[in-house]
């Protein structure tokens, strides 16, 4: 088996509450009376112990983001990551509808391939998020893309097929000596990660979440430099493989039906333990008779077919999750009542594009917080001045993810760029040739930039920006806000985001898909050369056969 030095992740298992009730989840999140959240100091120490690891830093639950202090621990992995383990904090600026295929795309850039005693492998080093991509998500989206080189995301929204879990291989009578082999061969040891959770540290991810599950003795100690040690020094904790039915490849269920296939030997340890819930409706007992599931017990499930669940890496994001940026808020700001008077025309063409419409007069003082604060959390934002008219571009970033912490602007006001003032098209401002003065921005309330500025201003008294809503909002944003997440509203950010990566448009997808892997590839052969990665490719294809090797080149690519 591997040890943890050759794995490419360690997870860091914040949480094991979860917003899902999966089939056969591997943290078993359903089944836990009380899950545990891992203290922030506990998570100090997990990120310290593992921090010079030459893979990916893991972060995972259950659903992460919807631990407590989620946002706090990022800010720590990130003062922790060594500089060019970071990602570029301006590469998710631009809003997206093909959030996956972007990330994806980013991911590859950070891949290179490192020298593992059992022969190279492509790594991405920093850290990784695991996700569901729930409304936490949405709220730390900033974060999460100034942190994360690598997000492994699924909203469990589509269908995916996941292993039992819970079945034992004594209850499959399979003898010592050929349950010896299928444990050294365990598909989750040998591509996936081993874990700290706050009972120590494991070899394994299952083995971490049995660990808690049955009240283990926990595992080794987190301090620095733990993941370096042999395999051997985890041989206590390989009594968990005893219950786990991973290396048995029995079938596969679709996650979405909720149930667990849990075979004798599991559901009476189960039962007997006093923080697992066991449910009639979240429970297939699995009949087993001479080593053989009975087909009732397989009812609704699929063949086990030894390949990455899920044949698409785009179904694992669906239309309806909330990372997408769904209504805006308009606001639009005049100088007095008889300025607005004069702009009924615009206000109802722009009500068309905004969820709510409101106005703002600049003789009325209006504090910016104030204003905020009467509108919902997590609020997307379109500011204009007088006579702007919003356009279509507005419609198609109700269905893109947006970063929050994005400052959108364009100014078409003296000495501000040609390419916002001038452009005969811009999708976002419709009037673009009939304008000479005002603005508009789209910004978010949960943006770090503002929360920042406000933690150190509680009035407008107390700072040197004060923000009172008035026609030079825009120039008082554009001062506090990081330079790197300021982007024009204009002709050409609208290409960068709907063209070759609009999800609709399934050639240009396999094309980039298809160059993608091309890539990674180019990287293997331009780091061990010809000969040797022929040889490396020959011994996976030994290992996985022909058929298999080609499916999981495909998935890879995906």
């Amino acid at each position: 088996m591997k040890p943890p030095k050759d794995h490419w992740v360690i997870q860091i298992e914040v949480t094991n509450a979860c917003v899902n009730t999966c089939s056969n989840c591997t943290r078993f999140c359903g089944h836990h009376k009380k899950p545990f959240f891992m203290d922030y100091e506990t998570f100090c120490r997990a990120v310290d112990s593992v921090i010079d690891h030459p893979g990916l830093i893991g972060v995972m639950g259950g659903e992460p983001t919807i631990h407590p202090e989620f946002g706090r621990m990022c800010r720590y992995l990130e003062d922790k990551l060594p500089k060019e383990w970071k990602p570029d904090r301006g590469s998710m600026k631009l809003p997206t509808d093909s959030f996956v295929e972007v990330r994806r795309e980013l991911e590859l850039d950070k891949y290179e391939i490192y020298p593992y005693e059992d022969g190279p492998r492509p790594i991405i080093r920093g850290a990784g998020l695991w996700t569901s991509i729930t409304s936490k998500y949405r709220k730390n989206y900033e974060i999460i893309q100034d942190v994360f080189n690598f997000q492994n995301l699924n909203d469990h929204q589509n269908i995916s097929y996941h292993q039992p879990v819970l079945i034992s291989r004594k209850d499959m009578g399979i003898k010592d000596k050929e349950w010896l082999q299928m444990r050294e061969n365990c598909w989750v040891n040998q591509q996936w990660s081993s874990s700290v959770t706050p009972k120590g540290c494991f070899f394994c991810e299952v083995a971490a979440a049995l660990d808690y599950m049955y009240d283990g003795p926990g595992g080794l100690p987190i301090e620095k430099g733990w993941w370096k040690r042999p395999i051997e020094d985890f041989a206590e904790q390989f009594m968990w493989c005893e219950y786990c039915g991973i290396p048995l490849e029995t079938f596969a269920r679709d996650a979405r039906d909720g149930v667990d296939d849990i075979s004798d030997t599991n559901y009476e340890k189960m039962s007997r333990m006093p923080n697992v819930r066991l449910t009639k409706e979240k429970v297939n007992r699995v009949e087993i008779k001479d080593g053989v599931i009975s087909e009732e017990s397989k009812k609704s499930a699929v063949k086990y077919h030894g390949v990455t669940y899920m044949e698409d890496a785009q179904n694992r994001v669906s239309s309806s999750t909330p990372i997408y940026a769904g209504d805006f808020y308009g606001i639009m700001i005049y100088r007095d009542e008889a300025e607005k008077d004069k702009d009924t025309e615009t206000r109802e063409m722009n009500k068309r594009y905004v969820g709510t419409l409101y106005t703002v007069l600049e003789t009325e003082h209006r504090d910016w917080r104030y204003l905020t604060g009467q509108l919902p959390e997590h609020a997307y934002i379109v500011l204009m001045t007088a006579g702007v008219r919003i356009g279509r571009g507005f419609e198609q970033l109700k269905y893109c993810a947006v970063n929050p912490g994005t400052l959108h602007w364009i100014d078409f006001s003296k000495g501000q760029s040609d390419k916002s003032r001038c452009a005969e098209e811009n999708p976002y401002i419709a009037n673009v040739p009939t304008l000479t003065d005002g603005w508009c921005a789209v910004l978010n309330t949960d943006a770090n930039s503002l929360v920042e500025i406000f933690k150190t201003s509680r009035t407008d008294e107390n700072t040197d920006l004060p923000f009172v809503v008035d026609r030079f909002l825009l120039e008082k944003f554009r001062k506090i806000w990081n330079p790197d997440k300021q982007t024009e509203l204009s002709e050409e950010m609208d290409k960068l985001m709907l063209g070759v990566l609009n999800g609709s448009n399934e050639k240009a997808i396999r094309h980039r898909r298809i160059n993608n892997g091309g890539r990674l590839v180019n990287k293997f052969i331009k780091q061990y050369g010809v000969t040797r990665s022929l040889g490396y490719g020959i011994k996976i294809i030994q290992k996985y056969g022909v058929k298999l090797t080609i499916q999981k080149v495909k998935n890879r690519i995906l």
